[in-house]
């Protein structure tokens, strides 16, 4: 009606019914029909892998729905300091999840690598304080500290239009899993390998 009345008032044509009888109908249905395009990728990063310790007793003691938000909060407040670091943060996992510091030139500048470095280990920091942060705000039965592994190196990253990256394979992030594993035996927090903090001594005090 509109169309019709600028039409008829000023002689102001506007095309509407091809783009919403014919193009957005079309358009609509191939993107209900078809599946996004898939990339695969070989790139260098920095691998982050966290875990929460005690979450399976944690789990039993909760309600479902209480345990879900613990969780799903958790999560939200562990990653966020990640993703302000330039990290890409993969879906999560059970009571953890992957971080991914990448870049696509394997050839990048040693100065480039180390600010890469750099952001991961204050990402790492950050991260640590925002868990002591949420567990300041819950009851002191309702814990769950968290373990933490770095380490870096090529790894194979699946990703698409609709999730982004949603898939990560690679000896980098078997490794980071496996530093963070070693956390519990030795009573710590965050551990990362040597090729990671190599030349960040007086950077971190």
């Amino acid at each position: 009606m509109a169309a019709h009345w600028l039409f008829q008032r000023f002689g102001l044509v506007i095309p509407f019914i091809v783009p919403l009888a014919i193009q957005f109908p079309t358009a609509l249905l191939f993107g209900l029909l078809m599946r996004p395009t898939s990339y695969r990728e070989q790139l260098e990063a920095v691998c982050l892998a966290v875990d929460a310790q005690g979450s399976t007793a944690l789990g039993q003691r909760l309600s479902h729905a209480r345990y879900a938000r613990l969780l799903s909060e958790h999560t939200a407040a562990l990653s966020a300091p990640l993703s302000a670091r330039g990290a890409a943060v993969l879906p999560p996992e059970g009571d953890g999840f992957v971080g991914l510091w990448l870049t696509r030139n394997p050839a990048a500048t040693s100065r480039f690598e180390a600010a890469r470095r750099v952001q991961a280990c204050r990402g790492v920091i950050e991260m640590m304080d925002a868990s002591r942060a949420f567990h300041d705000r819950e009851p002191e039965d309702v814990r769950l500290p968290i373990r933490i592994g770095l380490s870096m190196g090529t790894v194979t990253v699946d990703s698409d239009p609709d999730r982004g990256i949603f898939n990560v394979v690679g000896d980098a992030v078997n490794v980071a899993a496996r530093i963070r594993d070693l956390n519990r035996d030795l009573g710590t927090c965050a551990l990362a390998s040597q090729d990671v903090v190599s030349g960040l001594e007086t950077t971190f005090t």
